[in-house]
């Protein structure tokens, strides 16, 4: 087997287990207290955005390029209650990055989609719902996201998860669809499908690696077909909602996909 095909492999098996860290994570984090909760969404999930259309009407502001401001960018509310824990990548190793960073530029990609980094992933993982929340109110945009992918599947946190994906949080994407993809039902699943082919559409370019291991069975034709469509028209929705805050369009910001070239 060349070098070329042992580094994919390796890259392929390294993006599934980190997928299954975030289902396992929202299993243990997410399950909601209220049975009536799991029925809260309803038809398909691009329908639901499309109904959250006039919330992305606030005073345009400045985007970053072409997608989020990086969590440390955020302009704080309160002081940070946990100084100790970095709210950006910069300096950290590659090798303890709990989402695959393999280079710098993919580090900062990562920051700049909102996921946590190794810190930020162990310490908030382990907080309250109290605490979680001061962390967020202080400016730290990872930790509201954590904060509102806990009360998933409800509809007021999918409308949350969905508002930070449309100002570019890969992160909340990645949440809702590992949380949809651990419910029952058929259209859960298409819906799992449509929000993860929506964060490989937006720049994810590794995403369609580790896709699959967040289902429990394979999805039909049908339902692929189903989901690519929702997909469409969940992109669509996102992008609107960020041109009606920004004034401009959103700019795909692909993820940095590096193999060696060396022994090919």
């Amino acid at each position: 087997m060349t070098q070329k095909k042992v580094r994919l492999l390796s890259y392929s098996l390294m993006l599934v287990v980190v997928g299954a860290v975030v289902v396992t994570a929202i299993k243990k984090i997410g399950k909601s207290t209220n049975p009536a909760a799991e029925t809260a969404i309803v038809g398909h999930i691009a329908r639901q955005a499309n109904e959250l259309t006039g919330e992305g009407g606030a005073a345009r502001g400045k985007p970053a390029t072409g997608s989020m401001t990086s969590p440390s960018a955020r302009s704080p509310g309160l002081s940070n209650p946990f100084p100790n824990v970095p709210r950006s990548r910069a300096g950290l190793s590659l090798a303890d990055d709990p989402f695959g960073a393999q280079s710098v530029e993919e580090q900062h990609w990562l920051d700049r989609r909102g996921y946590p980094n190794a810190r930020q992933w162990e310490t908030y993982s382990q907080l309250p719902d109290g605490l979680l929340q001061v962390a967020a109110d202080s400016g730290d945009s990872v930790a509201k996201t954590m904060l509102d992918a806990r009360g998933l599947p409800s509809r007021n946190a999918t409308d949350k998860l969905l508002l930070s994906a449309a100002n570019g949080d890969d992160f909340a994407l990645s949440l809702l669809s590992a949380r949809l993809a651990s419910l029952p039902g058929e259209q859960n699943l298409i819906d799992a499908y449509a929000v993860a082919r929506v964060s490989e559409i937006r720049g994810n370019t590794s995403a369609a690696v580790g896709r699959e291991a967040m289902f429990a069975q394979s999805l039909t034709p049908d339902q692929r077909m189903k989901g690519e469509a929702d997909a469409m028209k969940l992109v669509s929705t996102l992008n609107a909602l960020y041109e009606k805050k920004y004034g401009v369009k959103y700019r795909v910001d692909a993820r940095p996909f590096s193999i060696e070239n060396k022994g090919i």
